[in-house]
C-alpha cells in the first residue's frame, strides 16, 4: 500500500465515521415519514428516527468511490520530482 492509498483509506474511514455520527433522520407523523435532514446521533429530536436506508446508501457510495480511487492508485508512487515510479 502506497502513501496515496493510505490517505484514501483514512479519508473513507473518516467519512464513514462522520456519517455515523451525523446520520440522516426522518420525522414520523401518523404513518407518514418526512425527511428532515441530518442531526447528531445522540441529540435526535423527539419522534425522529435514523433513516437507515439512506445511511446505508451513503456508506455504499463512500465505499465504492473509495475502492475505485484505491485501485486507480495501485502500483504508482510519485517521487519528489513528480515522475511516476512503479512500486515493487
Amino acid at each position: 500500500m502506497n502513501k496515496t492509498q493510505t490517505k484514501i483509506l483514512i479519508g473513507v474511514i473518516v467519512c464513514i465515521i462522520i456519517t455515523f455520527l451525523y446520520p440522516p433522520h426522518a420525522y414520523i407523523v401518523q404513518n407518514s415519514v418526512m425527511d428532515m435532514g441530518f442531526a447528531f446521533i445522540w441529540k435526535l429530536p423527539t419522534r425522529h428516527v435514523v433513516y437507515v436506508n439512506l445511511l446505508l446508501a451513503e456508506w455504499l457510495g463512500i465505499g465504492l468511490i473509495g475502492a475505485i480511487l484505491y485501485f486507480l492508485t495501485k502500483g504508482k508512487n510519485k517521487n519528489s520530482f513528480g515522475k511516476d515510479k512503479v512500486s515493487k
